[in-house]
């Protein structure tokens, strides 16, 4: 379950909303929301709840209380004011190749939220689950000789942002 995300489409993320296993429940999933609330809340005449599992300590009582008030009625909300988009830096991007384009992406967000993102180039996508660095690593022996433009779409729940990675000449 991921708890950095409370849902991800690609009506809100584009092709980032790849980059998420999609057997893998979010916050706003239908029925995780219950299922939230088991797990925090002592169920009968249990001595501790389901989680956080032992030896680990207990969650506060406050925190309990706002699981378990957010898990009766989950909503996402709008975008926090001022939200900024997410942002990739990349490096060692070359400008001509012949069988491999390689690449250092790390994608950030100035807000603090997690972020996603997929760098597409040559009709194939390389997912970013998670934000932090990435060995981006293009087979282009089979693409055509010409300029390629990696594009890269992030997107940190609230909305996504495309960058275009500039040229790469593919030469063969």
């Amino acid at each position: 379950m991921r708890f950095d995300f409370f849902d991800v489409t690609a009506d809100v993320c584009g092709d980032a909303a790849l980059a998420l296993d999609q057997t893998a429940s979010l916050a706003g999933a239908p029925g995780v929301s219950i299922q939230i609330q088991n797990d925090v809340v002592r169920a009968g005449g249990a001595r501790w709840p389901r989680m956080p599992p032992q030896p680990s300590p207990a969650l506060a009582d406050w925190e309990v209380e706002t699981l378990a008030r957010w898990a009766t009625a989950p909503v996402k909300g709008p975008p926090p004011p001022g939200n900024r988009s997410p942002t990739i830096a990349v490096s060692q991007l070359p400008s001509a190749v012949d069988n491999r384009v390689v690449f250092t992406a790390i994608i950030d967000d100035p807000d603090g939220d997690s972020v996603i993102g997929v760098v597409e180039a040559g009709g194939v996508a390389f997912l970013m689950n998670r934000p932090g660095a990435f060995a981006v690593d293009f087979d282009s022996s089979a693409w055509a000789p010409g300029p390629v433009r990696p594009i890269a779409v992030l997107c940190d729940g609230w909305s996504k942002t495309t960058v275009d990675l500039g040229p790469v000449q593919i030469r063969h």
